[in-house]
């Protein structure tokens, strides 16, 4: 691929990722709008391993398949919600995962 060529993706898919946020803002589309269409997905651990996954936009490259919606979940949404997990030692961190585990609620099928 050249990089003219590249650079044109590029570009499309910026204009694509602004064009997308300003009908979100505007209230024209929900999240769950694109949900629905598949341009967002969540995946699990076993399908991330085979993923390319960018933390932010400008990260992307052609082999990347999917972009974090925000960079702090990447460890889950319980350690995403530690304050200052960088500033604690690991045990402390992990203390706090089990805690946060044990106050949520599940629901439950039968």
């Amino acid at each position: 691929m050249s990089t003219s060529m590249l650079c044109t993706l590029l570009l499309m898919e910026v204009k694509f990722v602004v064009r997308w946020s300003l009908q979100t803002k505007d209230g024209a589309r929900t999240f769950d709008d694109f949900l629905h269409e598949g341009l967002i997905e969540y995946i699990d651990v076993n399908e991330e391993s085979n993923a390319l996954v960018a933390l932010y936009e400008w990260e992307a490259t052609p082999e990347t398949t999917h972009i974090e919606i925000e960079p702090f979940t990447i460890l889950g949404i319980v350690a995403g919600l530690i304050p200052y997990p960088h500033h604690n030692q690991s045990p402390r961190n992990t203390y706090q995962c089990a805690m946060g585990k044990q106050a949520m609620g599940n629901i439950a099928y039968n």
